[in-house]
């Protein structure tokens, strides 16, 4: 394709989106988030698909569950092609996920059968998915919630993040919305290891050499919220955490410099 023509598609999409996007809330339950009349102009719905199934013996006891959400996005008619072209980039990501997910949901039926610990609906096998979601300016922001049921000493539970930049097309790592990549890092570093030694018990629990995954912190659950919500799943920093750790900063204080806050649709005082 010519740059010319490149460059003329790009500028489509952005002005259409600009004009169209729609507020999708995480905090809204599916049935709330469908169109009204008064959102007919928008040039695209992002709603839940949910992929589920169960296994049980021939009396019928649960042997093996799993369920799997993803947000799916899909052009309202008559909008531009573009738009169809960054809802493909947007689905193809999840779709990839969710299969990666059934690959594990298809065999959890045979372990289920084959392990006469099972009792039924009190256990049983279990792989579950639970998606949220919430648009910041130009980005959506999703977060997964998965919770696995082995019969091992206990379920495990894990946070991931996905992070879609509208204007771009494609899925990015969070340190591309700022204005300096570096300095967004070591900014969101130094405040999360501030709190962490600010709270004596909190450092006291951690592994040995955390700060090593603290200086990762964009390859962990990372949320773009009221403020930038990073959550490190249960025992990346802690070997006897009840749950996952997260640190709350505002984006003001973030260090991602005033074209990555426009990004945001943050605005600065």
């Amino acid at each position: 394709m010519k740059e010319g023509e490149t460059m003329k598609q790009l500028l489509t999409v952005m002005m259409v989106l600009a004009l169209f996007l729609p507020m999708i809330s995480c905090a809204e339950p599916v049935d709330a988030m469908a169109a009204s009349p008064a959102d007919a102009t928008k040039a695209y719905t992002v709603e839940l698909s949910v992929v589920d199934d169960q296994t049980t013996d021939a009396e019928g006891k649960l042997l093996a569950a799993y369920r799997y959400e993803i947000p799916v996005m899909t052009p309202v008619e008559g909008a531009p092609e573009t738009v169809q072209e960054v809802a493909d980039a947007f689905n193809g990501e999840m779709q990839t996920l969710l299969h990666s997910c059934m690959e594990t949901g298809r065999e959890l039926g045979t372990w289920g059968r084959q392990d006469p610990r099972v009792e039924g609906n009190i256990l049983y096998y279990c792989d579950e998915l639970t998606a949220a979601w919430q648009e910041k300016g130009s980005v959506i922001s999703i977060t997964f919630q998965h919770y696995e049921e082995r019969l091992g000493p206990h379920p495990n539970t894990s946070s991931t993040s996905y992070l879609f930049d509208m204007e771009r097309g494609r899925y990015i790592n969070p340190l591309e919305l700022a204005d300096d990549r570096e300095t967004f890092r070591t900014t969101v570093e130094q405040r999360i290891l501030e709190e962490i030694r600010e709270d004596s018990e909190l450092q006291a629990m951690l592994y040995d050499g955390y700060e090593d995954t603290v200086a990762d912190w964009n390859d962990a659950c990372v949320s773009f919220e009221e403020e930038l919500v990073v959550t490190f799943s249960t025992y990346m920093l802690a070997p006897h955490a009840a749950g996952p750790i997260t640190f709350r900063i505002p984006y003001e204080e973030a260090g991602l410099g005033a074209g990555g806050l426009a990004h945001l649709g943050v605005e600065t005082k």
